[in-house]
This record gives structure tokens, sequence and C-alpha cells, in this order.
């Protein structure tokens, strides 16, 4: 019995160990049979082994598209009261630049590429709300601001926005502009500290009218001074004589009082210097209402609708203003060209090109030259870009021109600039006459 247990055990472990065997065998085999297969895999994985002769087709990674960023710009201007022609000019000039930007793929920066965004402020032409809308364009994390026009509202911003570092563009008469003091703060229309703005204004007023011998200046109370001694200068300096100066407060719709001492005077011109478009739409109607026959003009704009709708063409009739004819064949065929882009975008325009149009398109021309050059959109590299003196900003129509006020005033913060003169004759606005002019 032990005998037949014993064998029985032995038997049955030569038997395991024949079945465990048969096992491995057919796993190696099985294996072995596997083994191409395994190798061949599909066609771009890590395991694939190309059939000889034949070239593999290989499928690419998906490479995502980089998308465009956004990058808001800020503006801040008069979109309400007297000013208002002026702002939503100038704001659309602005907004016709980012189109164009946007449309022709952004503003390359590095590696990256924005799209631009305006974001929009109404500083109702009073310092209060201009510091509301500067510490709005703060919250927002804006650092490129298009405006303001109004000085008031840049002498209590230009503090703010130079502290966080933040770029605007005033577009009006301030003083101490452009300084060192306030290196992201540009000019960009004119600068009465040294008449530079009247200066060509009267140096071409007196070659196309060499008969006009006196002259009355009439200006809004907030920036009389420094306009009045400015103009002054520069109408004696060619030539003229300032007979009065008469004053008025914002909000003005009765300016007999101040226009009949002017006329009393028997000038041979009245400027109305910065005063708003509708205050001079409504001096010019009442200045010939009490008689006056001579020279009714501003070094500044004002779009012919709106002349023609308070003043009345018969009034109207012979003011001079510093407003191109854009398609007069005094200007530039480039002109022209931006002039016919601007009617196909803005067909329903209230006045068309105004200055004010022009200087909001350059503003973002200017930023975007400076961030692309900067190869950044930190305003301390980009600033300096702008501090090369030999860095040139596009005037549309007009071509490239160097910033101005390096030697003036040991920063290139000022706008290139043309002073220009046109009339109204037979109820159309005629340009006679137009020059760049430069800081003395």
């Amino acid at each position: 019995m032990q005998e037949q247990g014993t064998k029985t055990i032995d038997e049955r472990r030569r038997t395991r160990k024949k079945l465990i065997g048969i096992s491995i065998l057919a796993v190696v085999v099985l294996l072995i049979a596997l083994l191409p297969a395994c190798g061949k895999g599909n066609e771009g994985t890590p395991g694939f082994t190309p059939t000889p002769g034949v070239t593999p087709k290989v499928t690419p990674k998906a490479t995502p598209t980089p998308q465009a960023k956004t990058l808001k710009i800020g503006f801040i201007g008069a979109l309400s009261g007297p000013a208002a022609s002026w702002c939503l000019q100038q704001q659309q000039g602005a907004q016709w630049a980012i189109d164009k930007t946007n449309e022709a793929g952004g503003v390359k920066v590095g590696a990256d590429t924005y799209t631009l965004k305006l974001i929009s402020c109404d500083d109702k032409w009073t310092g209060s709300e201009g510091v509301a809308c500067a510490y709005q364009m703060l919250d927002e994390g804006i650092k490129y601001i298009v405006g303001p026009i109004c000085p008031a509202v840049n002498d209590g911003i230009k503090p703010i926005l130079n502290e966080a570092k933040v770029f605007n563009v005033c577009m009006e008469a301030s003083r101490g502009i452009p300084s060192p003091e306030y290196p992201y703060l540009f000019n960009g229309i004119t600068v009465t500290e040294n008449g530079a703005w009247e200066v060509g204004h009267y140096s071409l007023f007196t070659e196309l009218f060499p008969q006009t011998k006196t002259v009355a200046l009439v200006s809004p109370a907030p920036i009389a001074d420094p306009w009045f001694p400015v103009a002054k200068a520069a109408a004696e300096k060619y030539g003229m004589s300032v007979v009065a100066q008469r004053v008025y407060e914002y909000g003005t719709t009765d300016f007999y009082p101040i226009l009949s001492p002017a006329i009393a005077k028997n000038p041979d011109a009245i400027d109305f210097l910065a005063s708003s478009p509708g205050d001079m739409a409504l001096m010019i109607k009442q200045a010939r209402e009490l008689g006056y026959k001579g020279i009714l003009m501003a070094p500044n704009a004002a779009p012919m609708d709106l002349l023609t709708s308070i003043t009345g063409m018969q009034y109207a009739e012979g003011y001079i203003m510093n407003q191109p004819d854009y398609l007069s064949p005094l200007l530039p065929e480039e002109v022209h060209e931006i002039y016919r882009d601007f009617a196909a975008r803005f067909p329903e325009s209230e006045g068309g090109i105004q200055n004010t149009t022009m200087s909001g398109y350059a503003t973002i021309m200017l930023y975007k030259r400076g961030m692309e050059r900067a190869g950044s959109i930190d305003t301390d590299k980009v600033r300096a870009v702008f501090d090369d003196p030999n860095f040139t900003m596009e005037f549309p129509g007009f071509g490239e021109r160097k910033l101005m006020g390096c030697q003036t005033y040991d920063i290139c913060r000022l706008f290139p600039w043309f002073t220009l003169i046109s009339q109204i004759q037979n109820g159309k606005l005629v340009t006679l006459g137009w020059k760049w002019h430069d800081v003395p």
C-alpha cells in the first residue's frame, strides 16, 4: 500500500511537471507568433515597424493656433457738452485706426499678437469727471489712453496717470507739457507755452491776408491764460496789434456783452482762439448780428454742418479756421486717399474728418509702432523707444515725421503738426494754404 501510494504521488508529480512544461512551451510559441504583429502596429505609433520600400504615413500632431490677445486702449474726452463734436471725432479717429490695425492682423509684439479694443469715458469737459475717468482706466488695467482735449481735465489727471506709468495724449494747450517730469504724456496738437500753434497760425494768416493789421482775442476763461499772451506775441511778431481781449465762461450762450466791447474797437479780425465748436458758431452768428463786417477766425476747427446749422450760411460765409478740405489740390494725394478710406468706413459721419479725427488716428498708430519696436506692451520698455530722438511716427496722409520738443523740452513728446487755413466760400470749405510748423 505504501509503495503504491508513493508511486502514485511520484506519478502525479511527473504529470504536473509535464503539464507545466507544455504550458510554458505554448506561451513561448504564442509570443513568437505575435511578435511581428506587435512590431507592425499603427503608423505613427512607437511600435510601428515600416514595411521595406514603403514610406510610412505619419500623422503630425496638431499645433494649436495662437489666439490673439486683447489689449484695451482708453479714451477720455468730452462726449457730451459744447466740445462734444471735437471729442466724438477724436474718438472716431481712434476707432478708425483700431479697426484698420485689427483688420491687418493686430499688433505684433514679440511672439504675441494683440487685437485692440477701445474703452471710452465721458469727462464732460470738467476736471472732476476727468479724474473719475482716469481712475476708471486704472481699474480696467489700461496703460494707453487717447485724450483728453480739455486742459482742465488734463491738469487733473496727468499726475495720476504718470504715477501709474500710463501713456496718454492730451489734445490741447496745457501748462508744463511736454516735460521730463511727465514722460508718459504726449501733446497731440499744440503748445501755448512758446506759441508754436499761434505762431504758425499768424505766420500763415498774415501771408494770406496781409491787409489785416488789428485783431481782438476772445477765449474761454479756463484757458485765457496762457492763450492770450502767446496769441498776442504771435500776432505782434507778424505785424498785427491786439486791440481787445475778452473772456467768457463755459456754458455762455449770450455772447453779445462779450463781443460788443471788442467790436467797438473796430478790429480787422476777431480770433476765437481755443473756443469750442458750439461756442464759435454762436459767436459768429451774434458778431454778425451786431453788425461786425471784419474777418472772423480761429486756429481751431469746427464741422461745417454744425457751423451752418447754428450760424446760418449767410453768417458763416467768409469764416476762417484750421480745418482742411481733405480733397484740396493743395494737399498730397496720400491725404486724399486717407479721406476716401474714412468716407467709405464712416459714410454717416457728421463733419467728416476733423483735426481731432486725425490726431486720434495718429495716437493709435504711435502706440502700435512703439509697442512693436519695443517687443513689449510694458510702458517702461515702450518709453525707451519713444525716448530715441530719431523715432518717427506716421502722420496719416503726410508720411513719417519726427516727434518734436526734444531740444526745447529735453523730451520728445510733441506730435508733428501742420498749420492750415481754410475759408468758407460760397457755402464750401476752401483750403487756402498750409505748412508744417515746428517749435521755435
